[in-house]
Formats: C-alpha cells, structure tokens, sequence
C-alpha cells in the first residue's frame, strides 16, 4: 500500500477530480465573499473573471498587457538570477569552509525531502559494507 504505483486511469481520474475541487472551492468561497460585499474584487467571480480577461485583451482601462508582462518577467528574471547566485555562493562556502557547512547543514537537512543520508556516508548502511570490506582484501 505504501508508495505502491498508481494506475494511469486512477492517476487521470484524481487530477480531473483536484481541478474540480478547487473550482469549487473558488466558486464557493467568491460567493460568500459577494454575499458580504457584491462589489468585492479581491475573489471575483467568473463573470467578473471573464469581463477583466476581455478588458485586458482589448486593451481597455488603460491595462497595457505586453508591459505588464514585461515587468513581470524582468522581476522573474532578477528573482531568479539573485536566487542561483546566492545558492552558489553558499554552496562554495559550503564546500570550502566546514564551518559554514556546520552552521548550514541541519537546516538544510531539516527542509530537505529526503533527511537519510547516502549509503556511502552513513554509518548505519551495511549494504555497501561488503563491496567495500571484500575489495580491500
């Protein structure tokens, strides 16, 4: 039962049916915020939804759509870019210092998904043991 493979037609069924929950949960959640407030824009509902995306499209409002993607994409880019570099700045301080490595490492670990280690690194793994004690002799 524990990570047993999904079958496709089951895998298929699960992402239609997650999309159909979050629309309805959308929808849900629109409508009460419309029954408190009908002028409410922080959850539109789909008319609302639709009427923008046609303003957007045609230009209307003064919404000038290839800007704000432009921005958008620019601050994506910069987001990024400031992410990779301070990644690698850290992982070379990683690598270099062990001390760096010795603050670092248990938060990382923390969040990482998998918390073992490699079998080569840990003392616990014996299944590589073997290979390792029959080629020394």
């Amino acid at each position: 039962m524990i990570r047993r493979p999904v079958r496709q037609q089951i895998r298929i069924v699960l992402g239609i049916a997650s999309f159909i929950v979050l629309v309805a949960g959308y929808s849900w959640m629109s409508h009460r915020a419309h029954v408190e407030n009908p002028r409410n824009k922080t959850l539109p509902d789909f008319s609302q939804l639709t009427e923008g995306w046609q303003r957007i499209s045609h230009g209307e409002g003064g919404i000038d759509f290839s800007a704000d993607v432009r921005a958008s994409a620019t601050w994506l880019a910069v987001g990024v870019l400031a992410g990779v570099t301070l990644a690698f700045v850290v992982d070379l301080a990683m690598g270099c210092f062990p001390v760096v490595e010795a603050v670092l490492m248990p938060p990382i670990a923390f969040f990482a998904k998998s918390r073992r280690q490699p079998c080569w690194r840990s003392s616990l793994c014996s299944s590589a043991r073997p290979a390792l004690r029959s080629s020394s002799r």
